[in-house]
């Protein structure tokens, strides 16, 4: 194990301040990068010794160390190309963000994406049937685009968030929302907000509670598609609907060829009336509407987002 002979600023590079505007949350975001020499007195360190080498006077700071109102949040050592017992150990904190509740810095971001899923199955992955018990066949998929919204924010109660997560990671919510954040104000309908999925790192690491950046990512439907036949269906917007049709019609629950009044087959599905019985001639079509996905109280998910 190498030993530590020196440690020691880098009078040539100091202090780097890095001054960026974030003009969605308009606060001033502060990084400074600082830098230090270590001597060894062999070749044998490794990174990790030189990322905590203290020489008695001078030390490396630690992930978490304070420096005024910045925090330590990264440490990077390299091995000089001209020495290789001499390291250059780049030091970098950021501002610590004002805490306003149990989260903070809340952001948000909305982009198109299209999405595919199966057209004729429902969330347990079974094949619709129409009024008359018959499965459409084939199984088909269907490509809807939809709205993307990622809510972002910092918080230290990562379990609290966990929990809501795993109670609402590919549901919809069962209610109408409404956010307001950075001074816009979104509002979904019941049944239009997907919950997808989740993504969180930690961006403090000292000593606890530590701070988490999370961000949950959802899917966004206002406006159903069209029903097979052309014909817009209501608007139901995470559930999916196909108009009742088939070959075959119920007699006493009894399936029956449907056959035009000679008995002939018909070439085409014919329109059903939700009963499995042939829809009269000039009827409203009967949709048939289905889950892909469950419901869920987003009450805990977005609990302190505003």
């Amino acid at each position: 194990m190498a030993n530590v002979v020196k440690v020691w600023r880098d009078p040539l590079i100091g202090d780097q301040y890095d001054l960026t505007l974030d003009t969605d949350q308009y606060t001033l975001n502060q990084q400074l990068t600082d830098s230090y020499k270590v001597l060894f007195d062999d070749a044998s360190a490794t990174p990790p010794e030189a990322a905590i080498a203290s020489d008695g006077t001078t030390r490396i700071p630690s992930i978490g160390t304070p420096y005024g109102s910045m925090i330590c949040q990264r440490i990077q050592p390299r091995r000089a190309t001209n020495d290789p017992r001499l390291w250059s150990v780049q030091v970098e904190y950021r501002n610590i963000p004002p805490k306003k509740g149990d989260k903070w810095n809340v952001n948000v971001k909305v982009r198109s994406v299209s999405f595919e899923q199966d057209g004729w199955q429902d969330v347990d992955k079974k094949d619709v049937v129409n009024s008359a018990k018959q499965s459409f066949n084939p199984t088909l998929k269907r490509v809807f685009y939809d709205e993307e919204l990622t809510v972002s924010f910092e918080t230290q109660k990562m379990s609290e968030c966990i929990t809501a997560i795993d109670e609402c990671r590919g549901k919809y919510c069962d209610a109408s929302v409404t956010m307001s954040i950075n001074g816009v104000s979104l509002t979904f309908a019941k049944g239009e907000m997907l919950f997808v999925s989740p993504d969180y790192e930690t961006i403090y690491v000292g000593e606890p509670p530590y701070d988490w950046k999370v961000a949950y990512i959802f899917r966004i439907r206002k406006t159903p598609p069209a029903a097979p036949n052309g014909v817009k269906g209501p608007p139901m917007a995470w559930k999916d609907y196909v108009v009742d049709r088939g070959y075959y019609t119920l007699n006493a629950d009894k399936k029956v060829i449907a056959g035009d009044k000679y008995g002939q087959h018909h070439g085409e599905p014919i329109l059903l009336d939700g009963q499995g019985k042939e829809l009269p001639a000039g009827g409203q079509p009967f949709y048939l509407d289905f889950d892909m996905f469950g419901p869920a109280s987003f009450g805990n998910l977005l609990s302190g987002i505003s």
